[in-house]
């Protein structure tokens, strides 16, 4: 078995989301951060990240947990793999307050209807990318048949990057999207090389950008 492949002082966020009718549905979104001190739950960029990821989501569905572990890459036996600490705090999605200018009221689309969200690096290389499901709605979608989904009018790309603006700045995780952020804690993308096995050290996340809508898979194979 190959050596895990760590970094020092960075740290994966995963949060977790539950349908509130049907427990059984459940994904997740992963925040990688840079932390000088070992983060502690509920604190610092924790607390940024867990006030943004209620905001992602309408209230048919709750943030039920943030598990946060090491950074790595390859197979981690027991325990080193398990989290350092988990969040349990169940709380119910305020997208319905966050994002004004999607359709009111939230019908929900198929699981794999996204928002795809690019994580923009202070440095030049490819973006991070998160795919946040359960947000638009049946009437914020359009597509033409066997083409890709697209915003419906009078929903735009520009009113919703603005709505995505505000909920960072209230949630304060735009705070951790600077040099100098709090505690020596920030977000940022980790350059690892897949082919190669080899971490290139980290860069600092500047914002987030939305793309537009698309598709992704509401399952993932991976226990991590």
């Amino acid at each position: 078995m190959a050596t895990p492949v760590t970094l020092a002082n960075h740290y994966d966020c995963i949060a977790t989301y539950q349908n509130n009718v049907d427990p059984s549905i459940r994904w997740r979104n992963t925040y990688t951060f840079h932390s000088d001190a070992v983060p502690v739950p509920n604190a610092g960029i924790l607390a940024a990240i867990g006030t943004f990821a209620v905001g992602m989501v309408h209230s048919d569905v709750s943030l039920v947990e943030l598990a946060v572990y090491n950074w790595s890459r390859g197979r981690q036996p027991y325990p080193t793999g398990s989290p350092l600490f988990i969040e349990n705090a169940p709380a119910v999605g305020t997208a319905d307050t966050e994002w004004p200018h999607l359709t009111s009221p939230y019908l929900p689309p198929g699981g794999e209807v996204t928002l795809r969200c690019d994580h923009t690096p202070q440095t030049s290389g490819k973006p991070g990318r998160s795919f946040f499901r359960a947000l638009l709605g049946e009437s914020d979608i359009s597509s033409f048949s066997g083409g890709k989904w697209t915003l419906k009018p009078p929903v735009t790309l520009a009113n919703l990057q603005g709505d995505l603006n505000a909920l960072l700045l209230a949630s304060s995780l735009r705070t951790y999207m600077s040099a100098g952020a709090p505690g020596g804690q920030s977000l940022v993308i980790v350059r690892f090389s897949k082919k190669l096995d080899v971490v290139f050290g980290s860069t600092l996340v500047t914002n987030f950008s939305l793309f537009g809508p698309t598709t992704n898979k509401n399952r993932r194979t991976s226990k991590r």
